[in-house]
């Protein structure tokens, strides 16, 4: 099973970074979104950064955070340090002051505060395949548009539900 973790916000520096905080070992740790956005750049700029460097980061950690329906894969305090230091390298005004302030302040130093305001994703299929069947309509004929849509709609809870249980996407036939 995947480790918990807390949505958090600190300040290193005078810069706020948002990320979470795993409830076992207290570890910050990231989305790449969260990794690009505090210095101006995109999720898959920071992702493309993490990908080719991979072999000298830390491994990502699978971890259940409250804003996502499932685990997620989240990016270490070293590996945010090193795309900043990669953007301060490139002339990033904001990832200069970001990577001097975090290479004096040590991330066991930082003030952390939870983030409470954030509430879990709802996902856009019902929880209850049961109550989803029984919705089902009971008949012969050609289904209706509407009909079909709940049908793939319960076609979809059965698939995530075989994803969160780990089974690999290319194993589940649509």
């Amino acid at each position: 099973m995947a480790a918990a973790a807390r949505a958090v916000r600190f300040q290193v520096g005078n810069i706020e970074v948002s990320g979470y905080q795993l409830t076992s070992d207290q570890r910050l740790l990231f989305t790449h979104r969260q990794i690009g956005e505090v210095v101006g750049k995109s999720k898959g700029t920071a992702q493309k950064f993490c990908k080719s460097n991979e072999n000298n980061l830390p491994e990502t950690v699978r971890t259940v955070v409250p804003d996502k329906p499932r685990p997620i894969a989240l990016s270490s305090w070293d590996a945010a340090v090193a795309f900043w230091q990669h953007q301060a390298d490139a002339g990033n005004e904001t990832a200069t002051a970001l990577v001097e302030a975090a290479r004096s302040t040590p991330p066991e130093t930082l003030q952390i505060e939870p983030v409470s305001d954030i509430e879990p994703v709802e996902t856009p299929y019902p929880k209850d395949i049961e109550g989803a069947i029984a919705e089902l309509p009971q008949t012969d004929d050609f289904p209706l548009d509407h009909e079909l849509q709940q049908l793939d709609q319960g076609l979809g809870l059965i698939a995530k539900w075989l994803e969160e249980a780990g089974l690999d996407q290319r194993a589940i036939a649509w």
